[in-house]
């Protein structure tokens, strides 16, 4: 029976995106491009030292911020003939 349980974790492990959900600290080492591949599909992965969580890998949220039309009313300023060729690149624009 234990060789039969070895050999399903074996290889339910090893299927393609299936990462553990907590690797002791020597696991963690050895496998860290896993973890941080299974962390940026969006799974939480827990640090274990001598059998005790002790941290946690999660994935980032990036917060969007909502854009304000008008935001930079007043802080931009064009000089008049802004678009005008710049004097030492006339001889390139020929």
């Amino acid at each position: 029976m234990a060789n039969h349980a070895l050999l399903f974790w074996s290889s339910w492990s090893s299927i393609e995106g299936m990462a553990k959900k907590s690797y002791n600290m020597y696991e963690a080492k050895t496998k860290l491009s896993e973890i941080v591949d299974a962390v940026l599909h969006g799974k939480e992965i827990t640090l274990m030292n001598r059998g005790k969580p002790v941290a946690k890998v999660v994935p980032i949220k990036e917060e969007v911020k909502e854009r304000k039309f008008g935001a930079f009313e007043g802080r931009i300023v064009f000089k008049k003939n802004w678009d005008a060729p710049i004097d030492d690149f006339k001889e390139y624009l020929k």
